[in-house]
């Protein structure tokens, strides 16, 4: 099957409605800007069998989540139809959604340049720099001519004024070596004048190329044949065509719309429809932040934001800002704009699909950063401060622990994506397994440049990269590959290219049949039970025994420390609770602490002994408590 009859059978596939179907998946997906186009068959597959329940990702993979999220809230009335639309969509007009803003046109060309795979080196250099002189024209004009009017100078007061042809003739070769020295330094004038130009015009921008959206200006009438909208505005006429709503420019698709919850809804509810995450960089204040946010701590400034949206989300925004409360502090200005009152973001429910996913969709240069309000309370006199969201693949790539338990009830898939590995060029999908052995993901490191491409790999998914070999976690996670002129920054790849990723994601999906979830069930429970062990084992060897420095052991420091508020029966209760927890590794339920010595304490560990190296399975994670972001 061509690639073409591929996505037109899932185009017109009737996918089965969400009663019918009894299985549930989750899904997790990587960012990695175009790459991102793996996506969209990949979901129709898994969805011809069972309903998505949860979906998550970062940066692109948070788009291929919002859009199969709004797929699956639509999926009756034809979602996933929609949703098989968009490779059509991307193979014509990817590039075009990427559009720069007026200032930084000039850089956006010299991306392009640079990113020109199908040239020769030769056309490539000269168009680079080509660009180059574009982005600074009159550092490198001046120069030029500044150089030449130099060169000239020198030749007549070494030769004097030419008085007859042989004059003139030695002049001419003589200014033609004095061009290429004046022709050098300007174009080093040029790419001085362009790096301190793109400073500004970046921070001007967002510290971006490209906003996304025709903002203020964007008009709800259809654009006219042949007209591509910037991506943040397709997205959002994306999300409501895939939620198979009738108003697919005007409406704006909400968690709460997702969750199947009322409007003022504040947090998911536990019986919900479909829930959606995605991550998010606050660069500002150097963490991630997981979508839709769970505290209200964001205002936004409403001129400066609606360079960002389509007005209907700006409206929208408005007319659901979180009331003021009285513990509230006053209304605080823009410090840019002190004639904009700060707005508050909507609660979870009302929060916008489109606002999480241009918020997690920010790649740095390329497109921009967007800027929200928190309130600093630190200094004596309190004020606001900018935020800058970027993208959430900087902080988390592949937030794999989304929608994770200690004993999963429903399968949780993982897309990842990366470089074709060492050794094995034409893997286009890779799927572990239930393999027992860790095969960690491998990028090629025979060159500098790859070498620096995979220091800041390193840099940015080590984290995401370790869970993702641990047991449990590694069976369910597929990884598709792709070449060097494939997905990342190849903003102006061939509609060929586009569908061929897009059918290594529908294979990726195939492979995904052969997961067992019976095994995986069998990996997790005796993982989680290890580590319980692990843990309980330690929590016993300090209860009954004095602690160094003759301090008293747990059991009896909860007893009779007077906690701020705690109360006497709550520390009697909890000391009973512990007990039955104990009882886990051995400790004998009402056991008294004298009677408990050194040689007692930690008693022979009875049968099942979940940490033994035949049913534990490796490696052995880390038992830790992080942040949630």
């Amino acid at each position: 099957m061509t690639p073409e009859e591929l996505v037109a059978s899932l185009q017109a596939l009737d996918y089965p409605k969400r009663t019918t179907l009894v299985e549930e998946a989750d899904m997790v997906m990587k960012g990695g800007i175009t790459s991102g186009v793996v996506y969209p068959l990949a979901v129709c597959e898994i969805a011809r069998t069972k309903r998505f329940k949860n979906l998550g990702g970062s940066s692109a993979g948070g788009i291929a989540a919002g859009i199969a999220a709004a797929a699956e809230l639509g999926r009756d009335a034809g979602g996933f139809q929609e949703l098989a639309k968009l490779p059509d969509d991307l193979g014509r007009d990817l590039l075009r959604m990427f559009q720069p803003s007026r200032t930084t046109r000039p850089l956006f060309r010299i991306l392009l340049a640079a990113m020109d795979k199908e040239r020769g080196k030769g056309v490539r250099a000269a168009r680079l720099l080509g660009g180059v002189v574009g982005a600074a024209p009159a550092p490198f004009a001046g120069t030029l001519l500044g150089g030449a009017a130099l060169g000239l100078w020198g030749l007549l007061a070494v030769a004097g004024a030419p008085h007859h042809a042989d004059d003139w003739r030695r002049l001419v070769m003589g200014l033609a070596f004095v061009a290429l020295p004046a022709l050098g330094l300007g174009l080093v004038a040029a790419l001085a004048g362009t790096a301190l130009s793109g400073k500004r015009r970046l921070e001007s921008n967002g510290y971006g190329m490209c906003r996304g959206s025709a903002g203020p200006t964007w008009s709800k009438a259809e654009p006219k044949p042949g007209r591509v909208e910037p991506f943040a505005d397709w997205l959002h006429v994306k999300l409501n065509a895939a939620a198979k709503v009738d108003d697919v420019r005007g409406h704006v698709l909400t968690f709460g719309h997702l969750w199947g919850a009322p409007e003022g809804t504040a947090v998911r509810p536990d019986n919900y429809d479909v829930r959606l995450e995605m991550m998010t960089t606050n660069v500002t204040f150097c963490r991630p932040v997981r979508l839709p946010f769970e505290q209200n701590l964001y205002s936004y400034c409403p001129l400066e934001l609606a360079e960002y949206f389509p007005p209907p989300v700006m409206e929208h925004l408005r007319n659901h800002a979180r009331p003021k409360s009285r513990a509230d502090s006053p209304d605080w200005k823009c410090p840019d704009h002190p004639d904009q009152v700060l707005l508050r973001l909507p609660v979870a429910g009302d929060l916008p699909v489109i606002v999480a996913v241009r918020l997690t969709l920010s790649f740095p240069v390329l497109i921009s950063a967007v800027p929200l309000f928190a309130v600093d309370h630190g200094p004596e006199t309190p004020g606001p401060v900018r935020c800058w969201f970027s993208d959430g693949g900087i902080s988390s790539n592949f937030p794999i622990h989304f929608f994770d338990s200690l004993w999963p009830k429903r399968p949780t898939f993982g897309i990842s994506l990366g470089p074709y590995p060492v050794g094995r060029p034409k893997a286009d999908v890779y799927f572990r397994g239930a393999s027992t052995q860790a095969v960690p993901r491998s990028r090629p490191t025979d060159s500098f440049p790859a070498f620096v491409a995979a220091v800041a790999d390193s840099l940015q998914n080590w984290s995401d990269e370790g869970q993702a070999m641990l047991p449990g976690y590694r069976d369910r996670i597929v990884e598709v590959h792709h070449s060097e002129e494939e997905g990342g920054l190849n903003l102006n790849m061939s509609r060929k290219t586009i569908l061929s990723m897009c059918t290594r994601g529908h294979a990726a999906a195939v492979s995904l049949r052969q997961f067992d979830f019976t095994k995986h069930r069998d990996v997790r429970y005796r993982t989680a039970m290890a580590q319980l062990d692990r843990a309980t084992r330690d929590m016993l060897s300090k209860y009954d025994v004095a602690l160094p420095g003759g301090l008293d052991g747990y059991r009896t420091f909860v007893s009779t420390s007077p906690f701020s508020e705690a109360t006497r029966q709550w520390r009697q209760d909890a000391v009973k609770r512990t007990d039955l927890l104990l009882a886990f590794v051995g400790r004998t339920i009402g056991q008294q602490p004298a009677a408990a010595t050194a040689a007692t304490a930690v008693p022979v560990v009875p049968a099942p002994d979940f940490m033994h190296p035949k049913t534990e399975p490796h490696p052995v994670p880390d038992l830790r408590i992080v942040a949630h972001f």
